[in-house]
């Protein structure tokens, strides 16, 4: 891109997103405000970024999902999740292998992935199915919290700035990778934290983001691969101390029924379903996944997530829409933007602990070193967090430590 071409998409992005929160914040709340979501082919899909053969071995043998939760009554306890979201994102780019095996080493023993489906029908990991909320440009701004790399797209005025499920795996691949965040003296978060200059005096700061924009060279996106989920459950059937696998599926509606079908096979070639569950914070969409998906081992989990700027926690339960879903597991997320959401998070949460049964209440994403071990304290079954190391040395220090190093 050429540099004037980059300081002028990184100032219009910056616009977009004022103006995204703008209209969101003068709407209905919901999800989008929480900065952290036709018949198949005849033929079985086949990966093209696929390597190898499948080892006839298979994975080492792992319980059930959907029986691996404590039955009311017996006093077993089940082991703690120490999943590691998007793998280790802040130490490396987030879904990709360096990152899963970073959280790995870190001590995690599952893994939360986000994924998307292209137009030839493949399932790609990658965050954001399209450019069109405030999550994805805040995230193309290199603006959330603690990242190393942020998504590396096209430009806004580019005809390839396209959802996912409009582009094919080649073409998707070779317009979206990741970047560091602090490779380019011009990246979007630079320039937001120096607006401040802009309020006080415009005409200096464009003259000198001009100038600068002249002088620097375009940064070289990170050569790290973007997997597909092929690809992925090559690499996890042979990491037998990866126990479970949350895939956050963000697909459209009416792609969810071919999703769960080239997700089927997939699963079926590695041997892998017992170790999956599969998200969506769409009832209708876990509806159609569990008639799919279902056989080959696979749980579920309908994905909730506190909203509001001021929620009431009574008006949230993971347990009851897990109950309505008929999940097995119960994922809730703190709310980012409202009044009090620590204070309201722990309320739902202790509500939900006393009703949760059989099923296995999971927190994301969390990564407040106290938070963390607040609800580790409180009993939650397991938690998401970008930081995985520290999750597992809490979990250690307060009597998880086996727990937190495998699942059994």
């Amino acid at each position: 891109m050429e540099p004037t071409a980059r300081s002028l998409n990184a100032l219009f992005a910056l616009v977009c997103l004022c103006l995204h929160c703008w209209v969101g914040a003068s709407g209905a709340p919901g999800q989008e405000l929480s900065i952290l979501g036709v018949d198949a082919a005849a033929a079985a899909p086949s990966d093209p970024g696929a390597a190898g053969s499948v080892d006839a071995r298979g994975p080492a043998a792992m319980p059930s999902p959907e029986a691996e939760a404590p039955r009311p009554g017996t006093g077993v306890a089940a082991p703690f999740l120490v999943i590691g979201h998007r793998g280790s994102p802040r130490t490396h780019p987030e879904n990709t292998i360096p990152s899963f095996e970073e959280a790995m080493r870190q001590g995690a023993n599952a893994l939360e992935i986000d994924v998307c489906y292209t137009q030839d029908d493949r399932i790609v990991l990658w965050h954001d199915p399209d450019h069109s909320n405030v999550v994805a440009t805040a995230r193309e701004l290199g603006l959330e919290p603690g990242m190393r790399y942020r998504p590396y797209v096209p430009d806004l005025w580019s005809p390839l700035r396209r959802p996912v499920h409009e582009m094919d795996l080649a073409t998707f691949r070779a317009n979206h990778k990741y970047i560091r965040i602090d490779a380019d003296p011009l990246d979007p978060a630079s320039l937001f934290s120096g607006l401040s200059s802009f309020a006080s005096s415009p005409v200096d700061f464009l003259v000198d983001l001009f100038t600068s924009t002249l002088a620097a060279p375009a940064p070289a996106p990170s050569d790290v691969p973007i997997p597909t989920f092929y690809e992925f459950c090559e690499w996890a059937a042979k990491v037998p101390k990866l126990g479970r696998v949350f895939v956050d599926v963000k697909v459209p509606a009416h792609l969810v029924g071919r999703f769960s079908r080239t997700a089927a096979w997939v699963l079926k070639q590695w041997n892998l379903g017992d170790r999956i569950i599969f998200m969506s914070t769409s009832r209708e969409a876990v509806e159609t996944m569990k008639a799919t998906l279902g056989e080959t081992g696979a749980a579920f989990a309908h994905d909730q997530v506190v909203t509001g700027v001021v929620p009431s926690a009574a008006e949230f339960s993971a347990v009851d829409a897990a109950e309505r879903a008929g999940c097995s597991y119960a994922p809730i997320g703190k709310p980012v933007l409202c009044v009090k959401p620590w204070s309201t998070y722990r309320e739902v949460i202790a509500a939900d602990l006393k009703k949760r049964g059989s099923r296995r209440l999971v927190a994301w994403t969390i990564n407040d070193p106290g938070e963390l071990r607040a609800l580790v304290e409180m009993g939650v079954d397991g938690i998401m967090t970008d930081t995985p190391g520290v999750l597992c040395r809490i979990a250690a220090e307060m009597g998880k430590a086996a727990a937190a190093s495998q699942v059994d």
